[in-house]
């Protein structure tokens, strides 16, 4: 006990004297040492989703996870994204077509992803580029730091999805 608080001392006087000697700050802790400031960090503590504040981005190809799951970018041979659950819990990986997936099929992050007038949507089996006419608001998939007008006037990118029963790492439009 007294060489604990003899090394307690020490460390704080050893604190000072490097402040006052080479004028140095005292040191400090690292507030996110303890996981509380993930990536952005900015999301609302209501808010239960697997994602973060903003999406995480893969280096190439369309954004595979993210949040509190790993991300990758899938392209080329392997362009499609799949969010697989199991026993083991769930994993996101990049397949060949969406019927390979055995699992949530995701071809879309954004609608930045889509081609011509098609916008990225949210379905119960999948998230896939649709006609624009064809996708309710409330199901627009979009990337919460990118342009405003992926959602339609008055309707932000902060809602919240369910992909086949896990908190999805995508965010959606929402009044």
């Amino acid at each position: 006990m007294v060489t604990a608080v003899v090394l307690g001392v020490a460390a704080v006087f050893a604190s000072i004297a490097c402040s006052a000697v080479l004028g140095l700050d005292a040191p400090k802790l690292d507030p996110c040492a303890d996981g509380a400031c993930a990536d952005a960090g900015a999301g609302d503590a209501s808010d239960a989703r697997a994602a973060d504040a903003a999406p995480d981005r893969a280096s190439v190809g369309l954004r595979c996870g993210g949040g509190s799951f790993g991300v990758t970018g899938c392209s080329g041979a392997s362009p499609t994204c799949c969010q697989l659950t199991g026993d083991a819990g769930t994993t996101y990986e990049c397949r060949a077509t969406p019927g390979e997936c055995g699992g949530y099929a995701i071809g879309c992050t954004s609608n930045a992803d889509c081609s011509g007038s098609e916008v990225c949507c949210h379905y119960s089996a999948h998230i896939k580029c649709v006609g624009s006419t064809t996708c309710a608001n409330e199901s627009l998939v979009c990337e919460p730091d990118a342009a405003a007008d992926q959602c339609p006037s008055g309707w932000k990118c902060s809602a919240s999805f369910t992909n086949a029963g896990v908190a999805s790492p995508y965010f959606g439009c929402a009044p």
